[in-house]
């Protein structure tokens, strides 16, 4: 049981360390032809969040996704708040709006994975 909390809370830390670069990323954007503004910042951090739950429910299964959940959810909405100087790292805008829900859907896609890619053995599967 303790094992089980202590992944959960070492999932939680990794989720929200994935989530804080991703919070710095999200607002990069490249022109790519007759695309303005294309949000390559905004992709890669709901890239690297979604790989990371993954890796991370390999390593511990579900307490892990929904440590990794809880986690990127808290932090990216404290993140989205504004500083005592009324500065804000998230924006109030469409990829601000974004940001803040992505990195906890990233997270609970991973829990979509079906159990079997996450199987250890060798034997074919029927």
């Amino acid at each position: 049981m303790l094992g089980t909390v202590v992944k959960g809370l070492a999932a939680a830390l990794v989720a929200m360390l994935l989530t804080a670069l991703g919070t710095v990323w999200h607002r990069f954007a490249i022109g790519l032809g007759p695309i303005k503004s294309l949000p390559i910042g905004l992709i890669l951090g709901c890239l690297v969040i979604l790989a990371g739950t993954v890796v991370l429910r390999a390593w511990a299964g579900w307490p892990a996704v929904l440590g990794a959940a809880l986690g990127a959810m808290v932090l990216s909405q404290i993140l989205a708040l504004p500083t005592r100087g009324g500065g804000v790292l998230v924006h109030a805008d469409a990829l601000g709006y974004i940001w803040v829900f992505a990195p906890p859907v990233m997270a609970l896609a991973a829990a979509a994975i079906p159990r079997r890619f996450f199987r250890q053995s060798l034997e074919p599967t029927e």
